[in-house]
């Protein structure tokens, strides 16, 4: 079964770290909204939504992404490139050590999850302003007992390697030409974005779909026609803050026995339980409603702003009960106790 760490948006994320991007105003209710979403569709695509501790005085703890690599029978625990964010990883690792053995990187290398693309048994790292190459070293010495070929990359113009490009499919890549080379990955096939959406090749493999940000809809209708499954979440908040749909989750297969034993004892021992059930199923009902046509499970923009909106109002609405008991599943977490 599969699980996906998250963690709720800091109320400090209008301060978080920046790059590539001017800073402009962001509502931060508004990206708590879209955060609730995205943790929705998680669900919806048959992963198990988990909320790590959270961490108010750190405002990129959302993008829990850029503190661990999972790999099927071992896990990174990164250093990531901001100093201010290097509080981050105690928490996730925390969490994954109940799952994987664990490698770490040492200083004074420095390595952020984003920037790493896991493409089978070869392991792409971007060269960046928060990845440097001996932490890239230290990921081939070490990962190297585990059958995985490290590969650095360069890039450029973004924040992360996952920014650039991210695997869609088994043997399919979606990436920006200007900013990653197309022949970079050798046996896979490219599929570009559109010009207009630079920013649209960050996208989110899960469930037999692809999670997508709503905003770029050119390049959606391309994954459209190349046969995929897509499903929007809204980002325009987020997106303020350098984030993709890749950076907001950890993704952890774990045994499903494991997963039951957690939920029949009625408590959640490594982690704070996911999403009020309600949100869960409001989310559900309206995204039924919404699905704009049988294949494609894109939302229009009309449908989705309602959606985030309706989430937004029942957060808002139970704002007594957002602290998470352990003792309450979700709809996913009730229906793997039962199975």
């Amino acid at each position: 079964m599969l699980i996906a760490y998250t963690r709720e948006v800091s109320p400090a994320l209008a301060s978080c770290e920046l790059t590539h991007l001017e800073r402009e105003p962001l509502d931060v209710a508004g990206a708590q909204a879209e955060h609730e979403v995205y943790e929705s569709v998680l669900e919806q695509l048959g992963a198990g939504v988990r909320r790590l501790p959270p961490a108010p005085q750190l405002p990129d703890g959302v993008f829990v992404e850029d503190a661990a690599v999972v790999l099927d029978n071992v896990a990174v625990i990164t250093r990531p490139g901001a100093p201010s964010r290097q509080p981050e990883t105690a928490s996730v690792e925390a969490a994954l050590a109940a799952h994987r053995p664990l490698i770490r990187v040492c200083a004074p290398a420095t390595l952020d999850g984003g920037d790493v693309l896991v493409a089978g048994r070869r392991i792409y790292i971007g060269l960046s302003t928060r990845t440097t190459r001996g932490a890239i070293q230290q990921l081939a010495d070490q990962l190297a007992p585990y059958g995985y070929e490290v590969i650095p990359l360069t890039f450029t113009g973004c924040l992360h390697l996952k920014s650039a490009v991210t695997r869609v499919a088994d043997d399919l890549m979606l990436l920006n030409p200007a900013w990653v080379e197309a022949d970079a990955f050798p046996g896979y096939r490219a599929l570009t974005v559109d010009p207009a959406e630079p920013h649209a090749a960050n996208a989110l493999a899960l469930g037999g779909a692809v999670i997508h940000p709503l905003q770029h809809v050119r390049t959606r209708a391309r994954l459209e026609r190349a046969g995929l499954t897509v499903v929007t979440v809204p980002q325009v908040e987020l997106a303020k803050a350098e984030a993709g749909v890749t950076c907001c989750s950890l993704l952890v297969e774990v045994p499903e026995s494991v997963v039951r034993g957690i939920y029949a004892a009625g408590n959640a021992p490594f982690g704070e339980l996911l999403l009020q059930r309600h949100v869960h199923e409001t989310f559900q009902a309206d995204y039924s409603c919404a699905v704009a046509t049988p294949r494609s499970h894109s939302l229009d923009r009309e449908n989705q702003c309602r959606l985030t909106k309706r989430v937004a109002c029942v957060a808002q609405s139970s704002s007594r009960s957002r602290v998470i008991r352990p003792c309450r599943p979700s709809v996913t977490a009730v229906r793997a106790a039962a199975g």
